[in-house]
């Protein structure tokens, strides 16, 4: 704080000081207050700033009132109440407390000053907010719980409150704007309450039993509203603990009204899902699967809407390595991929999940004279789950799971091969079970003798479980395991492999994936190359590089779980949902600036 504002307060730190009226009038007189309002503002301010800081409830001000504090919690509470008179002279309209949290992320505390033939508050950005990228980053980087009281988007109201009040002044000599309001002026000229915009994703279901496509979906549909969009996402049909699952993560589910001789799912972009007072300002729809009703809904309800079409897989990967359907691979891969292309044309901006897709949606694009704008949305690894992991006690589980009657695409066979090697060139080694957890109803024996076989080892114990969408029973499974495999000949990103890395399990996951690709990115070579295993489609070849990395890992379970402790939290600091959420908001934002 400089010389010349509040001089008269003690320079050591630990001194006590009594905080009263006359103190109080003492500051304020400080900050050029005039009237009787101005002063109860900087009283109001101070006060609730310093009971917050103490966290202890002060005595009702009434008759003779005074609370004791450190000089030094005094000096901050008044740099915060510099920052807060600022920012609400500005507009901001968070309560004191909010603005007071926020402040020393939004500005360096220590260089708040004021100038008093001005009545100015002035100060250092740490960041652009005025730049998209940036102000995500910084709201990304605060915690959960400030994030929770200043959603995304009123971060972006009060940039754009702050620019339109002109507090900011970009200088050519610094990376980030200077702050400058004056304080005791009329407030700058506020937008109207209104309510917060609307998303609406289509999905096909809420609770996972289909695979990643719904998983990805229910975890942005959540991330999300904690941006502070108000959040509803269509399903055919939800069970009472659906609805209460996406309640706890403030969403609503809605169901389509029914239409004699169809199914619920045929209807989804047949009818308003929607009471007709609220309006989606952002529509999101999913791949093939539900990108024609998304279309469907912005093209006859809502043709105001701005359309996310997300991108999932690629047809031309995966269809190849399903060669047992009764169409023939070329055909479906081509007819596939023209719908993808044409629903991503067609929207407003396409939302690739993963580098790989990414990758292949810009080629998709580049033909296209005016193209939509093509954002690459990287999955979150951060979760609540930070348990410090160790190895099961007893027989290990070597643990593979998703939808397992694809088993060609999803490498059963490669991983059933390579665990009977593992068991094969043990050398000490604990003997495992093999987990299986994704059988189709009522397949569960016939995948196990197919395992049994592809394995070539009479000694490996198959355990096979039925496919399940209950969250806490897939979570038991996935802290249960010393090891998870994803094998998959073909993964355009690979959630049960990020699913593994934020449980803290152990992973051993195919180079042939969208997850992979980000894992480079983002870890050394020595993390990096005891989690990625090549794929080759050569079954010998194959069964003895992930024979040997499953022996490995088997040999050695603790560094296993120090491995995978190292890799999550690497991962969780890279990448985040509530920075990937905010990328793709500042799209619609970006959009809708333009538009204005």
């Amino acid at each position: 704080m400089p010389d010349d504002v509040f001089n008269w307060l003690s320079s050591s730190l630990d001194d006590q000081v009594t905080v009263d009226e006359r103190l109080v009038t003492r500051v304020a007189d400080d900050l050029g207050a005039v009237t009787a309002a101005e002063i109860g503002e900087i009283g109001d301010v101070l006060l609730s700033i310093l009971e917050d800081h103490s966290g202890t409830p002060f005595p009702m001000r009434v008759g003779q009132w005074s609370v004791t504090t450190s000089t030094r919690n005094l000096r901050s509470a008044l740099c915060s109440t510099l920052l807060v008179l600022g920012l609400q002279a500005a507009g901001a309209t968070s309560p004191t407390i909010v603005l007071a949290a926020i402040a020393p992320f939004l500005l360096d505390i220590e260089k708040v000053g004021f100038r008093p033939e001005s009545r100015d508050v002035v100060g250092e950005m740490r960041a652009d907010i005025t730049d998209a990228a940036e102000r995500g980053a910084l709201w990304a980087g605060l915690p959960e719980d400030l994030r929770h009281e200043m959603p995304y988007l009123r971060m972006i109201e009060l940039s754009e409150q702050l620019q339109r009040a002109g507090a900011l002044t970009k200088l050519p000599d610094a990376p980030n704007p200077a702050f400058r309001q004056r304080i005791h002026a009329a407030p700058s000229e506020r937008v109207p309450s209104r309510r917060p915009p609307l998303a609406l994703l289509v999905a096909d279901e809420w609770l996972p039993s289909k695979g990643g496509i719904s998983s990805l979906n229910r975890y942005l549909a959540f991330g999300l509203a904690e941006t502070g969009l108000e959040v509803y996402c269509v399903v055919p049909s939800a069970r009472a603990e659906e609805f209460a699952d996406a309640r706890r993560g403030g969403v609503e589910l809605v169901t389509p009204a029914g239409i004699p001789g169809l199914e619920p799912g045929a209807a989804l972009g047949m009818t308003r899902p929607l009471a007709d007072h609220l309006i989606p300002d952002i529509l999101i729809g999913h791949g093939r699967v539900t990108g024609p009703q998304a279309k469907a809904l912005r093209d006859s309800f809502y043709p105001d809407a701005f359309l996310y079409h997300i991108v999932h897989m690629i047809p031309d990967y995966l269809e190849w390595s399903k060669t047992d359907r009764h169409i023939d691979a070329g055909t479906r891969a081509e007819s596939r991929s023209d719908i993808e292309e044409k629903l991503g044309v067609a929207a407003n901006c396409v939302a690739a999940v993963g580098p790989m897709l990414y990758e292949w949606f810009s080629s998709v694009l580049a033909p296209c004279e005016s193209p939509p704008p093509l954002l690459r949305f990287d999955p979150g690894f951060d979760t609540v789950e930070n348990k410090t992991r160790v190895p099961s006690p007893g027989r290990p589980w070597i643990l593979m799971l998703g939808r397992l009657g694809d088993a060609k695409p999803k490498g059963l066979d490669i991983a059933a091969a390579a665990a009977g090697w593992a068991v094969h060139i043990a050398n000490g080694a604990p003997r495992f079970d093999f987990v299986l957890r994704g059988s189709p109803e009522g397949q569960a024996e016939e995948l196990h003798e197919a395992v049994r076989g592809w394995s070539q080892q009479t000694s490996l114990r198959v355990i096979v479980r039925n496919y399940t969408t209950e969250i806490d029973r897939l979570r038991n499974d996935m802290m249960r395991a010393d090891l998870a495999l994803m094998p998959s000949r073909t993964e355009a990103f690979g959630l049960v492999g990020l699913e593994a890395i934020v449980t803290g399990t152990p992973l051993l996951a195919t180079d042939q994936s969208g997850l992979a690709m980000l894992l480079h990115q983002h870890l050394p070579s020595e993390l990096y190359d005891q989690v990625v295993v090549p794929v080759t489609d050569d079954i010998e070849h194959d069964t003895a590089s992930w024979g040997h990395a499953i022996a490995a890992a088997m040999r050695n379970r603790s560094a296993s779980f120090a491995t995978a402790a190292a890799v999550r939290d690497t991962m969780a600091r890279a990448c985040t949902w509530a920075r990937s959420c905010t990328a793709l908001i500042d799209v619609w934002n970006s959009a809708r600036g333009d538009s204005c």
